[in-house]
């Protein structure tokens, strides 16, 4: 009797404290690049400094050696809280008075670059968007629309088994 209640509570334990989010979803792709698949996945050129990251939400991607396809469903809050939050760590001055109001200058600018900056502009006219990043060339060619994105996967001769 003893054996099966600690059976029991054994396998109630194992898997009332599981969770998706406790499993590591990250993956490494080619030349330095990451899928970080937590709540909010996303793909990253592994470099702060560039600001070639994919923000959330990355719904699917495929890649080779060469060639990294991203199909993305953007949101504005993560794209604000992090591009406020590249400008934060690249503020080189950072000596203000109250942390909240930097912080408030900060959301401003992110706001200010997605309304004005060509990149950003648009992106959150359609539902999804593509990327294709060339990891050879370190290009990256996106957002597009699902009509662009399929125009320029055939100009550059990618391989039909990335298609997403």
């Amino acid at each position: 009797m003893m054996k099966n209640i600690v059976l029991y509570s054994l396998v109630f334990l194992s898997t009332s404290c599981w969770s998706p989010y406790i499993v590591d979803l990250d993956e490494k792709l080619p030349k330095g690049y990451f899928y970080r698949g937590n709540k909010s996945p996303y793909i990253s050129c592994g470099n702060f400094y560039d600001n070639k990251d994919i923000y959330p939400i990355v719904m699917k991607y495929k890649y080779d050696e060469r060639f990294i396809i991203v199909k993305q469903k953007p949101k504005l809050f993560y794209y604000q809280s992090r591009i406020s939050e590249r400008i934060r760590r690249l503020d080189s001055i950072q000596n203000y008075d109250n942390i909240y109001s930097a912080y408030a200058i900060y959301d401003k600018k992110a706001d200010s670059i997605l309304k004005y900056d060509p990149q950003y502009r648009n992106l959150f006219n359609g539902e999804y968007y593509y990327w294709i990043i060339d990891v050879n060339l370190n290009l990256h060619i996106g957002p597009m629309s699902k009509q662009n994105y399929e125009l320029k996967f055939k100009e550059m001769k990618i391989p039909e088994k990335l298609k997403v």
